[in-house]
């Protein structure tokens, strides 16, 4: 009888390694399906991941590396109440933008700030309607903008020049 229950014990030890291992196979089967899965799924899976690089991809300065900014000068001059003065944008500037103060040197009053010149355009500055007659010392602040959608603004301030101009308003 003995006997017969040391079987018992050892059928049933036996039927639970079985049935452990059957269990261990099945649950390794169904991981490596689902890694095969996965795997595969990824192979589908295409991210477009500009919006999240781009600044570090393209910077500002990688856009704007080996590119010249150019200024238009302005002379002295002796102007009349039919002078016109084009402030201009230069129109190798491309996508840049200009915007023009105009300033006072003595006074620091400011006669003039253009809005965002495209380039190859201009905006007419008359100086007759804004000067007394006499001589003037003027600073001509050119300033240049690139757009840039990830600025606050939707531009960039590049640098900037000041050409300063004697005008003699007869």
């Amino acid at each position: 009888m003995k006997n017969v229950m040391s079987k018992k014990r050892i059928f049933v030890a036996v039927v639970i390694a079985i049935l452990a291992n059957v269990i261990l196979f099945a649950c390794e089967h169904a991981a490596k399906k689902s890694l095969e899965k996965q795997t595969e799924a990824a192979s589908y899976l295409n991210l477009d991941t500009r919006a999240t690089t781009s600044k570090d991809r393209t910077s500002l300065n990688e856009v704007l590396k080996d590119r010249q900014v150019y200024f238009s000068g302005i002379e002295d001059s002796s102007v009349n109440e039919n002078t016109v003065v084009y402030l201009e944008n230069a129109p190798e500037n491309e996508d840049i933008y200009m915007v023009y103060k105009i300033i006072d040197k003595e006074t620091g009053d400011i006669y003039e700030v253009t809005d965002l010149i495209p380039a190859g355009e201009h905006v007419e500055w008359e100086p007759s309607l804004i000067l007394p007659k006499g001589e003037h010392t003027l600073i001509f602040n050119e300033t240049p903008y690139f757009k840039w959608d990830e600025s606050e603004t939707g531009y960039v301030q590049l640098t900037q020049a000041n050409n300063e101009v004697v005008f003699t308003v007869l």
